[in-house]
């Protein structure tokens, strides 16, 4: 049988133990739920981005921000918190007495006792202490504290991040470029990540030099068919101050598409455009 010293002893390191258990719970489970919601944030403007192709770079620092955003908020919310909470054993006791209240208290008396100086006599006589400590280290109850440090919101928030990193995963598998791009997009959006183009549209028959009121017929193709359902050219004078070039929508005829060019007295640049592309000027 343990001496009363021992049995202090005892008790104070088992609740230690139990302590560190709870605490890394506790930041384990802030941690992954932090990661998951930033990976999933991700992954959806990688996505979201991956649909529109937009090449705004507004938009594109948008989404940055708007990651960062959450990232930093759920940081917040969860990460400080669980890094800055320390709980005590006399915390833990408590708790654990609110989850069984068949022990009505007792938890947390013992350990109050077992951390007093016995020659403390404000929580009762000595005796009164010794009996109170023997009770304890005979009850059922000692052996069952570990149980109370619950690992499942930590096993429930590991399986949510592994989830969102098959998603991830299952993307990048299924369009091994466009998720990488998209990605690179999202969290690099100064750099020159450009979507390819579904779109290269190409001007042919450009006369080097046009009679003076003569009308230009251009043909325009797409040299990544089918050839888009608007097409256009814009015209540009050389000399002429406008700030909006003059537009001519093309005919489509099949997978050729013809733009009529106004009569020409001056020098011009034309350029096709439609789909993605914004074509080649001449």
């Amino acid at each position: 049988m343990l001496s009363i010293e021992q049995t202090r002893q005892q008790l104070v390191l088992e609740t230690r133990r139990i302590v560190r258990s709870a605490n890394r719970t506790i930041r384990w489970c802030a941690g992954l739920r932090w990661l998951t919601v930033v990976l999933a944030t991700l992954l959806a403007l990688a996505l979201f981005d991956c649909l529109l192709r937009r090449e705004e770079l507004g938009m594109r620092w948008l989404q940055l921000l708007t990651w960062l955003c959450v990232a930093s908020y759920w940081g917040y919310r969860w990460l400080l918190p669980a890094l800055r909470f320390a709980a005590t054993p006399i915390d833990l006791a408590r708790w654990i007495e609110r989850q069984r209240p068949v022990l009505a208290g007792q938890l947390s008396t013992v350990l109050e006792l077992s951390q007093i100086d016995p020659r403390d006599h404000r929580f009762g006589s000595g005796s009164f202490q010794e009996a109170a400590l023997q009770q304890w280290t005979q009850s059922s109850h000692v052996q069952s504290w570990q149980a109370h440090v619950d690992a499942t919101p930590v096993r429930r928030s590991a399986l949510m991040f592994l989830s969102v990193v098959l998603l991830a995963g299952l993307f990048g598998i299924v369009w091994p470029v466009e998720s990488g791009l998209a990605f690179r997009r999202t969290l690099l959006p100064w750099a020159s990540n450009r979507w390819p183009q579904q779109d290269l549209l190409q001007l042919h028959h450009l006369p080097d030099a046009v009679g003076h009121g003569a009308v230009v017929a251009l043909e325009i193709t797409d040299t990544k068919p089918p050839l888009p359902d608007l097409v256009q050219v814009q015209l540009r004078f050389m000399d002429a101050d406008q700030a909006e070039p003059l537009v001519i929508t093309a005919q489509r005829l099949g997978d050729i598409a013809v733009a009529n060019l106004p009569p020409l007295g001056r020098d011009g640049q034309v350029r096709a455009i439609g789909g993605d592309e914004f074509g080649h000027g001449a």
